[in-house]
C-alpha cells in the first residue's frame, strides 16, 4: 500500500498545480480494497464510479435511485465470488467463502451468498468512498493551515493526532440514523420505542460543551471521543484500515509537496446527503 501511495505522490512532485482529490486522493482507497479482495484491476475504475454516483448523487431526492449503484455491484460481486470459489487465491474474498464460524444460535456454519455479498458491497462502497473524502479533507486542512502542516511536517510523531483532528473538525457523514429499541428519555423527551432518531456527527464533534475552542482546527489537541466514525457496537468496522490510508497518504505527498494552498474559487463539494466531502479540491504549490 505505501509504494501505492508514493507513487501516486511522486507522479505530482515538480507540478505547479493538481486536483487534490481527483488527481491523488480519487483511485487510492478503491485500490487498496481491489489488493484485500484480489479484485481485477480493470473494473476498479468503474467499481470506483459506481459507489461515488451511488453515495452521492440523487441521495437527497424524493424517490432517487440511490440503489441502483448497489444493484449494479452485487452483480460484480456475484461473478467475483463463482470465479473465486472455482479459483480461490490467498486474498480476503477466498477466506470468507471458506471461513466457518459460529453463529448466535450456536450453530457452526459458513456465510450464505446474499450474506458474503452485503459484506463485500458494504467495505467496498464504504472504505471506496469515505476514505477518499477523508483524504480530502486533509488536503484542504493543511491547505488553509500551513502553520499545522509545518508542525506536521517538523514532527510526524503528531500524525495520529493530526488525523483524528481531521475527523473531528471535517465530519465524513452529514448523518448517522438509529431506530430505538425501546423507550428512552433523553434531554427531557421521552423517544417512544421504534423511533427513528437522526443524529448529527458534524454538530455534535463542534459541541463546546465536550471540545474546548470546538471551531480551532488543532492537530496537538488530545484526542478524545468523536462521532465521525460512530461509537459503541456500530463503531465503523473499516476504522483503522482509514486512519492508516490516510496517514500513508498524508506522508506520502507531505514528502513530494510540502507546501500548498487551496484554490478555493475551483473547489466543488460532492452532492447528496449521505457523504461529505470534495468533489473538486484544486491547489497550487508553494
Amino acid at each position: 500500500m505505501t509504494a501505492l501511495f508514493e507513487s501516486a505522490a511522486e507522479e505530482l512532485r515538480g507540478r505547479d498545480r493538481f486536483d487534490f482529490v481527483k488527481d491523488f486522493a480519487h483511485m487510492l482507497p478503491i485500490q487498496v480494497i481491489g489488493m484485500l479482495f484480489g479484485l481485477p484491476d480493470g473494473d476498479l475504475k468503474s467499481l470506483r464510479e459506481t459507489f461515488h454516483r451511488a453515495q452521492n448523487e440523487g441521495t437527497a431526492e424524493e424517490g432517487g435511485k440511490a440503489l441502483g449503484g448497489i444493484a449494479e455491484a452485487a452483480v460484480w460481486f456475484s461473478e467475483y465470488l463463482d470465479e473465486r470459489a472455482a479459483n480461490p487465491t490467498d486474498d480476503l474474498m477466498s477466506q470468507l467463502l471458506h471461513l466457518e464460524f459460529e453463529d448466535v444460535t450456536g450453530t457452526k456454519r459458513q456465510l450464505e451468498r446474499d450474506e458474503l455479498l452485503n459484506f463485500l458491497i458494504l467495505i467496498t462502497g464504504a472504505g471506496s468512498d469515505t476514505t477518499v473524502n477523508l483524504i480530502g479533507w486533509a488536503g484542504q486542512l493543511l491547505g488553509d493551515h500551513p502553520d499545522q502542516r509545518r508542525m506536521l511536517l517538523e514532527d510526524r510523531s503528531l500524525m495520529p493526532n493530526a488525523i483524528e483532528e481531521m475527523l473531528r473538525f471535517e465530519s465524513i457523514s452529514y448523518h448517522i440514523c438509529r431506530t430505538t429499541t425501546r423507550e428512552v428519555e433523553l434531554h427531557g423527551q421521552v423517544l417512544p420505542e421504534g423511533s427513528l432518531v437522526v443524529t448529527l456527527p458534524g454538530s455534535a464533534n463542534r459541541d463546546e460543551r465536550h471540545v474546548a475552542d470546538p471551531d480551532r482546527f488543532d492537530i496537538t489537541r488530545a484526542p478524545r471521543q468523536h462521532y465521525t466514525l460512530s461509537f459503541g457496537p456500530h463503531f465503523c468496522l473499516g476504522a483503522s484500515l482509514a486512519k492508516l490510508e490516510a496517514r500513508v497518504a498524508i506522508e506520502a505527498i507531505l514528502a513530494r509537496v510540502p507546501d500548498w494552498s487551496i484554490d478555493h474559487s475551483g473547489t466543488a463539494l460532492t452532492g447528496g446527503i449521505d457523504t461529505r466531502g470534495w468533489e473538486r479540491l484544486p491547489i497550487e504549490v508553494g
